[in-house]
């Protein structure tokens, strides 16, 4: 999905009848959608399938504001602790910033580079993993906390007409929370550290 969704961006961008220069965004609202890859730091997690969407508004040429919203879903490979046996569970991320965006004109081209910080928090949901030990099933939980999160990224604003925008974006969050997998009352499995990478892009629609 992610593939085609860049192949179907490059051919716009490539078929686009037209060039546009990026216009002024001042006192402007955009919104758009977006698919990424959301690449984990930590080796025991699987790369997951995000999508979002964004709203900007256009403080002046250089600067805007704005909020992102996603969501995903990553997979924790299963694990071995001693005699204890860990399924494979699944952590459900809804990531939510409030961005501040450094946008650097560009004259007559018609992109727009930027960066982004974004400021908010990662609610993450998990699914209780199974333990067994010596064919016995024992009594597990999992846990995840909820808690400040920091987004810094940059990426480029292609514009193929005044309104329609195809956008690609790379960031990277910082999640301060962790996992792990209590096994009748002890905790077994290593913390499962949840910074990730999104790589990814969507388009987007300016209002005039």
């Amino acid at each position: 999905m992610f593939k085609k969704m860049l192949v179907v961006a490059l051919f716009g961008l490539m078929t686009a009848s037209a060039a546009y220069a990026a216009p002024d965004r001042t006192g402007k609202w955009d919104a758009g959608v977006s698919m990424a890859a959301a690449i984990p730091t930590d080796g025991d997690l699987d790369t997951a399938f995000q999508v979002g969407g964004t709203f900007a508004y256009g403080v002046n040429e250089w600067f805007a504001i704005g909020f992102s919203g996603a969501w995903q879903q990553q997979t924790v490979d299963a694990e071995t602790v001693g005699t204890v046996s860990i399924s494979e569970y699944d952590i459900t991320g809804v990531p939510l910033f409030c961005d501040l965006i450094a946008r650097f004109p560009t004259g007559d081209q018609q992109f727009n580079p930027y960066g982004v910080l974004g400021l908010g928090t990662v609610i993450w949901s998990v699914d209780d993993a199974t333990a067994t030990s010596g064919g016995s099933v024992l009594t597990a939980q999992t846990d995840v906390d909820t808690d400040f999160a920091l987004k810094l990224g940059g990426g480029v604003d292609w514009f193929i007409n005044q309104n329609w925008i195809i956008n690609f974006e790379a960031a990277y969050v910082f999640s301060s929370p962790s996992a792990d997998v209590t096994v009748s009352g002890v905790t077994v499995s290593d913390d499962v550290d949840l910074d990730y990478w999104t790589v990814g892009g969507g388009v987007k629609y300016l209002f005039s």
